[in-house]
């Protein structure tokens, strides 16, 4: 299925969601965009034949270890927690002079991102 297809997708009655279409997922939210970012997760990253056409899709790849990722938020995410690189160098680490954030930084950011979900 197209992630553009998910778009159309009516509301689940049962559980009053937008309920993920790919067989053995459990996933469900309350907005159309939510669950097309989230089925997205499913796709392969790339077309495993040149006849597979897949909707147009932006990828995200580490300039560090080349890991390749769908959403930027999960890429700003991995090279900070990996890499300890700040989230505000560019996608293409072009000026990033190879300075990162610190483990203490990294830690009081989960920290303190812990401490608001538990508020």
């Amino acid at each position: 299925m197209d992630p553009n297809e998910i778009l159309t997708i009516e509301m689940c009655p049962v559980r009053r969601e937008f309920c993920c279409p790919y067989k053995g997922c459990s996933f469900g939210c309350n907005r159309r965009y939510n669950l097309k970012i989230h089925y997205m997760t499913h796709l392969p990253l790339a077309p495993t034949t040149p006849k597979v056409v897949l909707a147009k899709v932006e990828m995200y790849s580490c300039f560090l270890c080349g890991k390749v990722m769908r959403r930027r938020f999960d890429m700003q995410r991995h090279r900070l927690g990996m890499h300890g690189v700040p989230v505000d160098v560019g996608d293409d680490g072009a000026g990033y002079d190879g300075v990162g954030v610190s483990e203490e930084e990294v830690k009081g950011a989960r920290r303190r991102k812990r401490s608001r979900l538990e508020v």
